[in-house]
């Protein structure tokens, strides 16, 4: 089974940083103010008339957590991302 982004939206995994063989997800520090994730799946633009961020599968991004929505799918979270709730992307 797969898991899509669906239209206008981005499908992110979160990356998690590794301190001495321990995983700590980056958006859990209280002081997280963005976090890094890797682009899952970029849904479909409806209104081809607006610009978009050329974002693809892959492309490692920063973003704001807060109001987001996470998914759990097979045992791995997953944010799901409006174009404007990203920060940067990686080049």
């Amino acid at each position: 089974m797969a898991i899509k982004a669906f239209i206008n939206r981005v499908l992110v995994k979160e990356e998690k940083k590794e301190d001495d063989g321990i995983i700590i997800p980056s958006g859990n520090a209280p002081s997280a103010k963005h976090i890094k994730g890797k682009v899952h799946s970029v849904g479909e633009r409806i209104d081809k008339e607006l610009n978009s961020i050329p974002l693809k599968e892959g492309d490692v991004i920063y973003f704001n957590p807060f109001g987001n929505t996470v998914i759990e799918f097979e045992e791995e979270n997953y944010y799901v991302l409006r174009e404007e709730d990203i920060l940067a992307v990686e080049v």
